[in-house]
């Protein structure tokens, strides 16, 4: 960009020069001027003085003799000086012994001689008798005011003349200082800046000007040259973290996408396209302009998607059903969130896409061979039953049965031991398990604790949120028990509805209300909103703890007793809150 040469600092520092300078000039011009005029005038009365003092004597005695001749003498030697225009000389009577007067010079700074000398300075000097001292008339004299101001305006007049010029010269020399000094560094430095190149800013950096190495030209130089290094940094790493989650995006397996609230894709991954049966990502966002329409199955679960969506910000596990390109119906899950403005507005949403088709299929699949291996199972025992003569041939099939069977049982045996929202163990494992630890820590003659835990007005939850978020609540408080739990002895299992109960063995009292403390810091951390809770914003826990040494004397039960009674206590004392219990070796409290 070019400057106008108006626009220069340096103009602009020689132009305020200039008028500071002019301003100072005038005023000090004025002042010096003021004080000439002062003394020009004390100078004028000194002379009139001494002049009329010359004649004094010589007037007195002709105003005291009434000599008329005399004064016309005495009237005539003071008009040998120029200055005097007009004089007269009167008796104490009034009579006008001799009178003169010549016209004042015509000029056009009259009015200037006026305003600085008023308009005719006129003077009455008393006339006394030398011998009996008292007035005997007087001398009345004015003074030409142009010939008393010409050397003083002429004098003026060179002193703003010469100051004008000194200040005009002094201003131009200023200009050119700044010019040197201040612009052509900075229009060096500009110079050098539009060269720099926004794509790698430390490959071109600024050098500074020779005169200004270690001045402040030189520190902004080096500032700029380490904003630029600093910005090529920045830029490095930039581009690192976007070629990083571009590849990312790019290689997921997931279906990963960004889409409006009206049902069209912003942005979507390769896999995204593919589980959807097309060729790119831009064939899919080109040809789905209506999400809700072109791709479910069923569009009302599109509206339920996205209510639930819009009221809780994210959803999870969302299963449908979607087209693909080819109209073949495929089976998704749907995990996501929603993305807004600083304003809270609704920009998109943002999410994961996973193909559940081939689970879906194997699960009815699975059911469908349980049914089937049931019937087999009934059929080749009625054969058996039936028919001997058979038996070699059935043997090798019931063999193969036997072995699927084995599978599924396996199978059913890890499912049926699990529970099957939360994925916690179930209570027949907890009280497996419970036994277990029991024998083992009582023979080693060990601490037991136990954790049993509820979460606080969970029905008024599920009446407030609905049964769907209430599942979600309890599988979020599950997945925060087990992230607070981490030897591989330690287990968490569904105790009840909202009850959950996590066996510690080896662990005394402080060790097992340290990990109870966890477990509640945990939930807090997850911050799910309950607004009807009558103890907190958000979902809490009551937690009662149990430690015992296990013992011949002391029944098992005894230690979930324990720990339901501290549960019962913090709920009494107003939930949220950890309440622990101690056995000693007789089983008392």
């Amino acid at each position: 960009m070019q400057i106008k040469f108006h626009k220069r600092i340096s103009v602009q520092q020689a132009k305020n020069t200039v008028i500071v300078a002019l301003l100072i000039g005038i005023t000090m011009s004025i002042f010096q001027i003021s004080n000439d005029l002062i003394k020009e005038r004390e100078q004028i009365n000194s002379t009139i003085s001494q002049v009329i003092s010359m004649f004094n004597d010589q007037a007195a005695l002709a105003a005291y003799s009434i000599s008329e001749s005399m004064a016309s003498e005495i009237i005539n030697g003071l008009f040998k000086y120029q200055s005097f225009c007009s004089a007269k000389i009167m008796t104490d009577f009034g009579i006008v012994l001799a009178e003169r007067e010549r016209p004042s010079a015509k000029i056009n700074l009259n009015w200037l001689m006026n305003f600085l000398f008023e308009n005719k300075q006129s003077f009455n000097f008393p006339l006394k008798h030398k011998d009996f001292d008292k007035q005997v008339g007087s001398l009345v004299v004015s003074l030409d005011n142009y010939l008393i101001a010409k050397n003083f305006i002429s004098r003026s007049i060179f002193v703003i003349i010469t100051d004008t010029i000194q200040n005009i010269i002094l201003s131009f020399i200023l200009g050119l200082m700044f010019y040197y000094s201040l612009t052509l560094p900075l229009l060096k430095m500009a110079a050098s800046l539009s060269y720099v190149d926004p794509s790698s800013p430390a490959s071109k950096l600024l050098s500074p000007h020779k005169g200004h190495l270690y001045d402040e030209f030189g520190l902004i130089v080096s500032n700029i040259n380490k904003l630029l290094i600093g910005f090529e940094d920045s830029l490095s790493i930039r581009r690192a973290a976007e070629l990083k989650y571009r590849n990312i995006f790019e290689s997921a397996i997931d279906g990963i996408y960004q889409a409006t609230p009206n049902g069209q894709f912003l942005t979507a991954n390769p896999a995204m396209a593919k589980i959807l049966g097309y060729a790119s990502a831009k064939e899919l966002i080109d040809n789905i302009t209506n999400i809700r329409e072109q791709l479910y199955v069923i569009p009302e679960n599109r509206d339920e998607y996205q209510k639930n969506l819009n009221e809780y910000g994210f959803i999870k596990d969302f299963e449908t059903k979607f087209y693909k390109k080819d109209r073949t119906i495929i089976h998704v899950s749907l995990n996501s969130h929603v993305v807004k403005d600083e304003n809270q507005n609704i920009l998109y949403y943002e999410g994961i896409l996973d193909d559940i088709t081939k689970r879906k299929k194997a699960e009815e699949e699975l059911m469908e061979y349980r049914f089937l291996l049931e019937k087999l199972v009934e059929m080749r025992t009625y054969e058996l039953t039936v028919a001997n003569k058979k038996l070699e041939l059935e043997i090798a099939e019931r063999m193969k049965a036997e072995q699927a069977l084995q599978e599924a049982n396996h199978e059913l045996q890890r499912l049926a031991s699990l529970d099957g929202l939360t994925q916690l163990a179930n209570r027949r494992i907890f009280d497996e398990r419970f036994i277990y630890e029991w024998k083992r820590v009582s023979r080693e003659k060990n601490c037991l604790s136990l954790i049993l835990c509820d979460v606080d007005f969970f029905k008024l939850y599920n009446d407030t949120y609905g049964h769907q978020l209430g599942d979600s609540c309890l599988c979020s408080v599950a997945k925060a028990i087990m992230d607070n739990i981490r030897r591989p002895a330690d287990l968490a299992a569904r105790y009840g509805g909202e009850e959950f109960v996590v066996i510690l063995p080896n662990t005394d009292v402080s060790g097992a209300l340290h990990v109870a403390e966890l477990i509640q810091h945990g939930i807090a951390e997850l911050k799910i909103e309950h607004l009807k809770s009558k103890v907190n914003q958000y979902v809490t826990l009551s937690i009662g703890v149990a430690t015992v040494v296990p013992n011949n004397s002391i029944p098992p039960k005894s230690l979930i007793e324990l720990a339901d009674k501290g549960l019962y206590e913090a709920k009494a004392q107003g939930r949220n809150r950890i309440i622990s219990k101690i056995l000693d070796d007789k089983g008392i409290l």
